[in-house]
């Protein structure tokens, strides 16, 4: 019984990573997706402010 369910999330997990490579490859081959790049760049902005010590800008920060 194991087994079944390991080879059961080990086929789930192989499904969903080969279903996300081919969305990436439509990704790719359908061109410049200039929104998607603007709501990367927001979404690095914000992420920017929540992890300690990377408030500034990046190449601002002395070295210590």
């Amino acid at each position: 019984m194991d087994r079944r369910w390991l080879l059961l999330w080990v086929g789930i997990f192989a499904l969903l990573l080969g279903l996300f490579a081919g969305a990436h490859q439509l990704y790719r081959w359908t061109g410049p997706h200039p929104e998607v790049t603007v709501f990367v760049r927001r979404v690095k902005h914000y992420a920017r402010w929540l992890i300690p010590g990377l408030k500034g800008k990046p190449n601002a920060r002395s070295v210590e």
